[in-house]
This record gives C-alpha cells, structure tokens and sequence, in this order.
C-alpha cells in the first residue's frame, strides 16, 4: 500500500522502483548529482523502516516532498 496522501509527496518505496528518468520527473528535479543522493538518502531510510518493521516495531511511513511543494505543519 502507498504511503502517498497528497499530490506534494510520492511514497519512498514506489520512488525506488522508478527508472532514473522517471524519479528524477516525479520529483521534479533536474540534476543526477541530486537524484544520486535523494536515491540513497531514500533507499537508507525504507532499509532502515523495512528492517525495524520485522523486527516487530512499527511501519513508518516514509514520503519524499516533491520540488516546489509547501511544507506545512497541519
């Protein structure tokens, strides 16, 4: 199931499974250097939800805010 709420935010997990071109569009960035460390900043963070998740904690949602979206604290 998708963590994504809003159209500001795509789900962690499902960005992983994006070829470069297409994260890189859903994002809203330009530049690889970019894509390369969201990539692996993304890819840490699902790894470390994934793993706390069967050790028996809780499931995290983890959500990339999309370039140009506003951060609000709702």
């Amino acid at each position: 199931m998708s963590d994504e709420r809003t159209p500001d935010v795509i789900d962690g997990a499902r960005f992983l499974g994006l070829s470069q071109r297409e994260g890189m569009r859903e994002l809203g960035i330009t530049s690889e250097q970019a894509y390369t460390r969201a990539y692996r900043d993304v890819e840490a963070a699902v790894y470390a939800r994934d793993n706390r998740a069967a050790q028996g904690g809780v499931r995290a949602p983890i959500v990339i805010k999309r370039a140009g979206a506003k951060v609000t604290d709702a």
